[in-house]
């Protein structure tokens, strides 16, 4: 009999170590799962945040459309060269002067057109007027107005300019 109770202390003891382990077990387990759900909230909420701020991107670049598009213009590109030249020796022939492009050039940051024109002083003026206001970024670096003595009429003026436009292919 004396061996029945002996072993009666023995077998609380073992069961609360197998409860303490257990429990221990389940605390390791629960806490590495609560572990991994914060780490997934962090996650969730770090693309919540990317996806605002890509919305909110979004309707940035949508609201600038317009003013993009208005600097944009104020660059010429390769493409728009020809209609440049076209749209120069239009206005010459519209206001009776003579154009001539001695060069064009294009750079990496400028396009660089000589020009000469003749005409009378009203038309090459006005020639002149219309290049200063050309719809783009530009800088007039040499400009000679003159009488053109070669002629016997005494009207016909030659205009000489340099002019340098601003060119920006990626905006």
């Amino acid at each position: 009999m004396k061996a029945f109770w002996t072993k009666i202390p023995l077998i609380p003891i073992v069961a609360t170590i197998l409860v303490v382990v257990v429990w221990a077990w389940l605390w390791f387990l629960v806490s590495r799962t609560l572990t991994q759900v914060v780490v997934a909230e962090t996650e969730v909420a770090s693309l919540a945040r990317r996806q605002e701020n890509v919305a909110q991107l979004k309707k940035v670049l949508l609201d600038t459309t317009i003013e993009r598009e208005q600097v944009a213009n104020l660059f010429i590109t390769a493409e728009k060269i020809v209609s440049l030249i076209e749209t120069l020796e239009g206005w010459a022939r519209e206001l009776g002067a003579n154009l001539t492009i001695d060069q064009a050039e294009m750079g990496a940051e400028q396009l660089t057109l000589s020009l000469t024109a003749t005409g009378s002083f009203g038309a090459v003026s006005r020639l002149l007027n219309f290049i200063e206001h050309l719809p783009y970024l530009i800088k007039l670096e040499s400009v000679s107005l003159k009488q053109d003595e070669s002629t016997t009429t005494g009207n016909n003026w030659l205009l000489r300019l340099n002019i340098l436009i601003a060119s920006f292919d990626n905006v």
